[in-house]
């Protein structure tokens, strides 16, 4: 039978398998569940938290089980996993429910004595408390749940207490934000449509067109959403857009545009009023950023498939703008994507900064004499950021750096610290081609 443990299970044991996207995966298992509303809330609650903490529960479960954890069955590991996370994080779920319902599970999928073994393990759990590490790094590793790696790494980089500052942050609840499609509406009455249907909100300071919401399962079900009232975005993917800044009737290209939600913030910047090249490698991310035009009446873009590492002539000197939001690590969107982080290593950082510079150095070549180049990252380690403006400007005499216009201080580059600004982790700065 079917409940909200038994789904976040299964999701769970896919992902832990396959490596699958927690969001891909828990939404296929959802979708195939005979479970109600809540039930699905309680299994995505689950599920995101078990993958979040997973290196702080198995730390429990280490110092809790007489059977060294590599030695315990995968589903019987994931049972136990998913008892400590609702144990030991969920205030509203009872030990005895936690427990209770994890002996069954581990029955199911183990037998007898894996009942017995996981309801030992979990009331030893509940019943005491353990003592983190006194190493840095490994205290780090094990309150946050991120591999040591990362930890010893962002240490290095910005000290013990703002490391611990970043990977405090990245625990909590994501802010959903979505921008009013000025193109259909004006803020204000939108405003006066989440006040109608009760949906709770806030303005963002740092972008007009940005709200925060509560209800957005509510408002995509609705008519607003397919009348293109409004798209669901992340406020620091609209804020590239906004230091973009670029104007009406002009020409843009935007690199790695998919699936279309900078391409269309950028066109509702310029009044829909000049032509917009969106290029994506991948041909049915194409499609969606065409679907998402189309929603929004928007008709300046013009998708297209091009690689981003490769030189494109056909585009040299040809735009007044160019937003390169790039591939990286990801790390700054960790409270969104919860895997990202157990994946991450030294080495992919580099890579990925190097790759970084790469595409930087082709937009740069097809920006106009006078043009902006915007660089973008959804991460805020400083391999990919910071060192490669610094690598960027030696390679390219003919940029310089813009003052950003926002209401923090700069000198033409930003790193957005989530624990600073309540944004996502990311990274930007603004280049004028000067020759």
């Amino acid at each position: 039978m079917q409940n909200a443990r038994s789904t976040a299970l299964k999701a769970l044991y896919n992902i832990e398998k396959s490596g699958a996207y927690i969001n891909i995966e828990l939404k296929k298992c959802l979708d195939s569940a005979e479970i109600s509303d809540a039930d699905k809330r309680l299994a995505t609650e689950i599920c995101h938290g078990t993958v979040k903490y997973k290196i702080n529960l198995d730390f429990y479960i280490k110092n809790a089980s007489s059977i060294k954890i590599n030695k315990i069955s995968p589903y019987v590991k994931i049972i136990l996993r998913m008892g400590v996370y609702q144990i030991k994080y969920m205030d509203k779920i009872p030990v005895s429910a936690a427990v209770n319902e994890s002996v069954k599970l581990a029955k199911r999928y183990g037998g007898a004595r894996s009942g017995g073994f996981v309801n030992a393990v979990l009331k030893k759990i509940a019943n005491s408390e353990i003592e983190y590490p006194k190493d840095k790094a490994e205290f780090l590793s094990v309150k946050y749940s991120y591999p040591l790696e990362l930890c010893e790494k962002f240490i290095s980089d910005f000290g013990f207490d703002f490391a611990k500052d970043i990977m405090e942050k990245s625990l909590e609840r994501p802010k959903i934000y979505i921008r009013v499609n000025t193109l259909k509406i004006s803020v204000d009455e939108f405003l006066k449509i989440l006040d109608g249907e009760g949906v709770e909100y806030e303005k963002s300071t740092l972008c007009a067109d940005a709200v925060r919401v509560s209800k957005l399962g509510f408002l995509l079900k609705s008519k607003y959403f397919p009348d293109g009232l409004f798209y669901v975005q992340d406020l620091s993917s609209m804020l590239a857009c906004k230091i973009l800044a670029p104007k009406k009737g002009a020409s843009v290209l935007d690199i790695c545009a998919a699936p279309g939600g900078k391409s269309t913030y950028i066109a509702q910047l310029m009044q829909n009023d000049g032509e917009i090249y969106s290029s994506d490698i991948y041909e049915h991310k194409i499609k969606l950023i065409s679907e998402n035009a189309k929603r929004l009446g928007i008709d300046i873009i013009k998708p297209c498939i091009s690689d981003a590492t490769a030189e494109n002539k056909a585009y040299f000197d040809k735009f007044d703008f160019v937003l390169a939001d790039l591939p990286c690590s990801g790390l700054g969107i960790v409270n969104k994507k919860p895997e990202i982080k157990y994946s991450v290593t030294q080495n992919d950082i580099s890579n990925l900064a190097d790759m970084g510079l790469e595409i930087l150095n082709n937009c740069a070549k097809y920006v106009k004499k006078g043009g902006t180049l915007v660089f973008s990252l959804c991460t805020f380690t400083k391999d990919e950021g910071e060192e490669n403006v610094k690598k960027f400007l030696l390679q390219n005499k003919n940029f310089a750096l813009k003052k950003i216009v926002l209401d923090i201080e700069n000198d033409g580059f930003i790193t957005f610290y989530p624990h600073i600004y309540g944004t996502d982790g990311f990274f930007t700065a603004k280049f004028i081609r000067i020759d």
